[in-house]
């Protein structure tokens, strides 16, 4: 019926198993409707159906070209049927078809069900032209094949208060299938529990072909599925989607994208996409596709393989703004995974609570990614194997600004997992309380992975190395900024392998390294890593094993300097032979270089600020800094305050083959349990009489520089060393032993001359070149109230003594004279007070230890002990 123009009206009526076949095609088993105005009201389609040999158009309605509406109907058990393999069949119920030989028609459809209808394509209705569908239900109809179970829209639509529920579709599009031109919005419309069993898009599937505009609002997609495929809800492919103020809820899909897939498709066997080999460094190939999300919940969607929430791949572009992304589960990719070139805005949005059993509990980037994160939270996500919250490989790149990373986890990289040329610039975020199983509670970053960090913290993040950042392998890290590591567990920094590593003007406060083998509170440095670390740096109550602050060993390098290069730029360290200047020496200027590169190359002068290690702790050696191994060790202009040792060096400890310059820099108040409170060094000799407040050493070391000519008065290190500033000795043999601090102690000395440090280095050099040591230069450095116990050597005996100037009168048993006092007074006499010493048994030998205080020791003592009996001792040295 309603064949030709005119008008047809439709109330009120009821059409029942009605069959319409042709072997040409046909449909409307109850009605038929071309070129004409169609107004169809209150009325029943019931268990009809249109069958053909070739094609099957609108089991219970066919019109073409009709403009029209249809309201308050029901179409129920309809059906387009198809006799052959090769024959198609389009709405199961209705099909509007447009004839190409006008405009377009619009056909409005309201207050209608569609329950239960099948066919190949479209198992309710199937819409050729432009479409309007209001306050209508879609109820558990049936696509047998390639699209569409409740509804395809060929053009553009308005789907509004509608309810798509139930759905089916063999291979995409649960309940929509969309495409071509035109623009389809969707508003205040759900769907629920629709299925794609074998393709995309669980409840709507965007074809690769359209070139319209898919705008939803206000929807709700709750427990949709791809069961074998991708996009749970939604898998789009086209031009322009845009998603606000929606609800995503327990969508599934097998392989990714359990809430929405994002991807485009490219057919030439083996093409690259447009401006591949530009996306991470220019606009030049923008993706043809994009995607917004805003205002809108993700929660409880899950996908067996990649992007428990969205997947993005094919150069396409996402931006979400303004969402929240939890509860999601994926193998990688908890939440989002990003490949083959996509593009991710992620802003304003929170991402928690979500998990990844292979990497990235938040996010995965791979395959020439790039994502930029700003003002987000990312919290309480678990990655697994691989970053917590976010996990990076291949060519990615990663901005992440104003965010808070904390409390995630996973075995390595409890926040961060870089790999393979990944690139991270972080601004202004806090990585806090994030834990990892292994390496790197905060960052964890290898294989030519590259970090920038700036204005960023790290807080209490946990690890069993690396509780801050760990970095290995051809790594670039770079911190600056007013950037902090408080409280971080095994380690602030740990860097390995060849990496290469900045800090300027950063602190690190309250970090820790506990256990047997754990050395390095805030940076532990090893291998053949390099790390400067520069500028107003603050090192302040940090603890370890070994270098409460700073550990170095192996073939490392460490640059800790006030950020006034000295010398020639980049070869400050000296290279293989520098002079106490800072020049590359003749045996060449690797390690110099390799400071330079860590710098970034800089020009000769940076941010000036005193680096300063202040109150930090080690329970062995080097309370500030320790060093060893073949280790570089450049420190200038720094300042070491309150730091303390169980054993020696509780400013700076020096051991084995390490070498390189210590110059400028000051040691006040730091406590030693051992040989000098404020540096120690022993390149191979054995420790001297003279334990050294200032400075103990043995083995090759060039003090020869260590005061200006002539230089020479009392710096109050408090009962060490009989007072005495420095005592070096090398099996008997001191290089420079008669050195005292400059008389003021709280100004860096002046500079030698160029003349002075080149005969220094020389010296060091010619020393040094029996043990086949490298050089190690000490030079204008400066002591105030450094404290560590007096050993003297007496024959076979060892006394370990402070002085008291008050007990000077008080006893006659023991009495020292200086025949060879710096500041060419006459031999003077003191006398030591030794009320019965204690006595030790350590490995065959005596100790006697005494307690006391000097308040203006003087260098080069000669000292002479009485024993309890009166006796001189012998063989005092």
């Amino acid at each position: 019926m309603g064949m030709g123009v005119g008008n047809l009206t439709v109330t009120t009526s009821e059409f029942h198993n009605n069959r319409a076949s042709s072997p040409q095609g046909g449909g409307g088993a109850g009605m038929e409707a071309r070129d004409s105005n169609i107004t169809i009201q209150s009325s029943l389609f019931f268990n009809n159906s249109a069958d053909s040999s070739m094609m099957a158009l609108g089991g219970a309605v066919y019109i073409m070209d009709c403009p029209g509406i249809i309201s308050n109907c029901s179409f129920i058990g309809n059906e387009a049927t198809h006799s052959t393999e090769s024959a198609t069949a389009q709405g199961g119920a209705l099909l509007q078809a447009w004839g190409h030989m006008g405009p377009a028609t619009q056909l409005v459809l309201e207050d209608c069900v569609f329950e239960g209808n099948r066919a190949m394509f479209g198992g309710a209705a199937t819409f050729e032209s432009d479409a309007v569908v209001r306050r209508t239900r879609f109820l558990r109809n049936t696509a047998s094949f390639r699209l569409a179970g409740a509804v395809i829209f060929y053009r553009g639509a308005m789907v509004d208060d509608c309810e798509f529920n139930g759905n089916s579709v063999l291979h995409n599009g649960g309940a929509i299938a969309t495409g071509g031109l035109g623009v389809t919005n969707i508003t205040r419309t759900a769907f629920v529990n629709n299925v794609a069993h074998a393709g995309d898009g669980g409840a709507v599937f965007v074809d690769e072909g359209a070139a319209g505009t898919v705008l939803m609002s206000d929807s709700l997609f709750l427990n949709n599925s791809a069961l074998l495929s991708k996009g749970g809800a939604v898998s789009f492919s086209g031009n322009v989607l845009a998603i606000d103020n929606s609800a995503f809820l327990n969508n599934s899909a097998l392989v990714k994208g359990g809430a929405i897939a994002v991807q485009a498709a490219y057919t030439a066997a083996g093409a690259s996409p447009p401006g591949a080999s530009s996306c991470l460094h220019s606009s030049r190939g923008e993706p043809p596709l994009g995607v917004s999300l805003s205002h809108t919940r993700f929660r409880s969607n899950r996908a067996d393989l990649a992007g428990g929430t969205l997947s993005v791949s094919s150069q396409a572009a996402v931006s979400a703004v303004n969402c929240s992304l939890l509860h999601s589960t994926a193998s990688s990719g908890g939440a989002i995974i990003m490949e083959d070139f996509g593009r991710l805005r992620l802003h304003r949005s929170e991402c928690s609570y979500n998990q990844a059993p292979s990497g990235g509990g938040c996010i995965s980037l791979g395959d020439f990614s790039t994502a930029t994160v700003t003002s987000c939270n990312i919290t309480f996500n678990g990655g697994g194997n691989e970053g917590g919250a976010l996990r990076m490989s291949g060519q990615t790149l990663l901005s992440l600004s104003t965010s808070l990373l904390a409390n995630n986890s996973a075995l390595d990289g409890g926040a961060l997992w870089t790999e393979m040329d990944a690139r991270v610039q972080m601004t202004d975020t806090v990585v806090a309380g994030n834990t990892a199983k292994v390496q790197g509670g905060g960052v964890y970053c290898i294989h030519k992975s590259n970090l920038s960090v700036s204005d960023s913290q790290f807080v209490e993040n946990r690890a069993l190395v690396g509780g801050g950042l760990l970095a290995e392998g051809e790594v670039a890290v770079w911190v600056a900024g007013r950037s902090g590591f408080e409280r971080n567990e095994q380690h602030a920094v740990v860097l390995l392998g060849q990496t290469r590593a900045r800090f300027q003007d950063t602190s690190f406060r309250g970090n820790a390294a506990v256990g047997d083998s754990r050395d390095g509170g805030a940076i532990s440095v090893s291998d053949v890593a390099v790390v400067a670390v520069v500028g107003g740096v603050l090192m302040e109550r940090n603890r370890a094993r070994r270098g409460g602050a700073i550990f170095a060993d192996a073939g490392s390098t460490l640059m800790l300097s006030d950020g006034l290069m000295r010398g020639a730029g980049g070869k400050a360290a000296g290279g293989a032979a520098g002079g106490a200047a800072g020049g590359a020496g003749a045996a060449g200027g690797t390690r110099g270089a390799a400071v330079g590169a860590a710098v970034g190359a800089a020009p000769s002068s940076l941010q000036a600020g005193k680096p300063r290690i202040v109150r930090n702790r080690a329970v062995q050696q080097g309370g500030g800094v320790f060093v060893a191994g073949n280790a570089s060790i450049t420190v200038a202009g720094a300042t070491f305050v309150g730091n303390k040792a169980g054993g020696s060096g509780a400013g700076v400890a020096v051991l084995e083959q390490a070498h390189g310059s210590l110059r400028g820099c000051e040691f006040k108040r730091n406590e030693g349990g051992a040989e000098g409170a404020g540096v120690y060094i022993n390149r191979g000799g054995t420790a001297g009489g003279e334990a050294g407040g200032g400075v103990g050493a043995a083995g090759s070391v060039d003090l020869s520089g260590f005061l200006p000519p002539g230089a020479a008065g009392g710096s109050s290190n408090a009962g060490a060393s009989n007072g005495t500033a420095v005592a070096a000795a090398d099996a008997g043999t001191a290089f420079g032993v008669a050195m005292a601090p400059p008389s003021s102690p709280s100004a860096p000395a002046p500079s030698s001359t160029a003349a002075e440090a080149a005969a220094a280095a020389a010296a060091a050099a010619a020393a040094a070149a029996g043990a086949g040591l490298l050089p190690l230069t000490v030079s204008l450095l400066s002591f105030q109230g450094n404290t560590a116990p007096k050993r003297l050597r007496l024959g076979s005996a060892f006394f370990d003594a402070t002085f008291d100037p008050s007990m000077r009168s008080s006893c006659d048993r023991c009495r020292r004279k200086d025949p060879r006092d710096t500041m060419g007074s006459p031999p003077t006499t003191f006398k030591m007070h030794w009320p019965g010493a204690e006595q030790q048994d350590a490995g065959g030998m005596t100790v006697y230890r005494v307690r006391g205080d000097m308040a203006n020791p003087v260098a080069g003592l000669q000292i002479t002990v009485l024993d309890a009996a009166g006796l001189v001792a012998s063989n005092v040295q």
